[in-house]
């Protein structure tokens, strides 16, 4: 069964990680004021999955680069379906008024939080790799 055994990937640990993510990223929220630029939002996006691949990574004990990337998948997900909720909200309520969606900006924001979790793993990845040798 995969994921059960030795080589297979690890839930448990990636889903940790993206509870983490969210937990900081709710935390950075409330200390970035409302008029910031886009980069100013996403940067603690990257910082709180750089965190979550971490602690994903290091959970898992193997494949460390992906056990981090994947913490990204279920944040980007929820985030989105989050963003859409609200977006669909705005719409049901203002109907002549259309939800702005900028895709380019969506893109890179979830590229850039998908870096911050893959350099998590990476960096658990080189913290293990030191811890192994003589």
């Amino acid at each position: 069964m995969p994921g059960a055994g030795g080589t297979g990937i690890r839930w448990v640990p990636i889903a940790l990680g993206a509870m983490a993510g969210y937990v900081l990223q709710l935390a950075a929220g409330f200390m970035t004021p409302a008029s910031s630029s886009p980069l100013a939002l996403t940067l603690p996006g990257f910082v709180a999955l750089l965190v979550g691949g971490l602690i994903a990574a290091r959970l898992a004990g193997r494949l460390e680069l992906l056990h981090g990337a994947l913490t990204a998948v279920p944040f980007i997900i929820v985030s989105e379906f989050l963003r859409l909720s609200v977006e669909m909200e705005l719409a049901r309520v203002a109907p002549g008024v259309p939800p702005r969606m900028n895709m380019a900006g969506l893109a890179f924001s979830d590229l850039v939080l998908l870096a911050g979790a893959a350099a998590g793993g990476w960096l658990a990845g080189l913290v293990a790799a030191k811890r192994k040798e003589p």
